[in-house]
């Protein structure tokens, strides 16, 4: 039954708070410091396939969650809150007028956006 082992399985439904990080500058041009902006929205907390979790493993990133929000709440936020950790999003999948996002446990700004 390998089938039973790579099947997704929904944890459940809960919030999430999406955090955008920027530096503004003041009217000198100078960076004082980082601004996080925090937007909390529903979502469906997901475990990975199997598949999913290899593949990542392979490019060296250890996956946490699968997370599907409304696609008009996700404005290419970068950093996850869920549960009072922070995780970062390391791939986002368009499924209808939802999007997946991938999270890894290891929170950084190893990347500057998604493509």
């Amino acid at each position: 039954m390998p089938y039973e082992y790579t099947r997704e399985t929904t944890i459940c439904e809960s919030e999430c708070t999406l955090l955008k990080k920027s530096t503004e500058p003041d009217e000198n041009g100078v960076v004082t410091g980082e601004v996080v902006r925090r937007h909390t929205v529903f979502c469906i907390v997901s475990s990975l396939y199997m598949r999913d979790t290899y593949a990542a493993f392979q490019a060296g990133i250890k996956p946490a969650w699968k997370i599907s929000i409304f696609y008009g709440d996700y404005d290419g936020e970068l950093s996850v809150e869920y549960d009072g950790i922070e995780y970062s999003v390391y791939r986002t999948y368009v499924e209808g007028d939802n999007i997946e996002l991938y999270l890894r446990k290891d929170a950084g700004t190893w990347q500057a956006e998604l493509t």
